[in-house]
């Protein structure tokens, strides 16, 4: 676990749009893999598309919710986002949407990988949960130097906790660096899975709705 020159401030909140930037630095700071890389290479014309697709979302989709976790205390007491989450939640009469996850790929991702591996994803998650309302984890990072120290759980405890308001399910997709957080906040894996010719596994973790 890293050493910090300060003791932590952690603070949960809503992500707003000037947050675009940081959210997506954090995701390729947390998401190494080659495989990733390979859909999405690091160039400024593909970061600038997670930044244009987290901001619509964030503005235009009642069912996205970005949250941040951010160390009031880092940076001399400025601050830094540390970890951020986006949730689809149930909204009132709309039948879950599993097929508008993401806008048009951008022009310089690998547009193949993605329609093969997202929507793998997607035919999983409707093959678990059918047309029942649930809270989907859609995306979830922590930066390094700040995992094991809550700021997963934080962000996992908020869409949980609603999951048990509602009395619904929760689902996430998760490599096994995620295995533990998942686990905790009563995460079932099911079978995992790799795209074929690509060394990336992945486990969609099922959290049954209260009792």
């Amino acid at each position: 676990m890293t050493s910090f020159s300060h003791e932590p401030e952690l603070k949960l909140d809503f992500a707003t749009p000037n947050d675009a930037r940081d959210i997506s630095d954090i995701w390729y700071e947390c998401f190494p893999e080659k495989f990733l890389k390979k859909m999405f290479p690091q160039i400024p014309a593909v970061q600038q598309w997670w930044d244009d697709a987290n901001t619509f979302d964030m503005l235009n989709r009642p069912a996205a919710k970005y949250l941040k976790v951010t160390d009031l205390a880092a940076n001399d007491g400025k601050g830094k986002i540390v970890g951020y989450a986006k949730w689809f939640v149930p909204v009132d009469g709309q039948k879950p949407d599993f097929e508008s996850r993401f806008p048009p790929w951008a022009q310089d991702s690998n547009k193949e990988l993605c329609e093969r591996f997202f929507g793998h994803l997607m035919l999983e998650r409707r093959k678990s949960l059918e047309e029942r309302q649930h809270y989907y984890l859609d995306m979830l990072g922590t930066i390094p130097a700040y995992q094991r120290r809550g700021v997963g759980s934080m962000l996992v405890g908020w869409g949980t906790n609603l999951a048990d308001r509602d009395g619904v399910e929760a689902y996430v997709e998760a490599s096994d660096q995620g295995r533990a957080v998942y686990a905790k906040h009563g995460f079932q894996p099911l079978e995992p899975f790799t795209i074929p010719g690509e060394d990336f596994q992945v486990t969609c973790f099922l959290r049954p709705a209260p009792k």
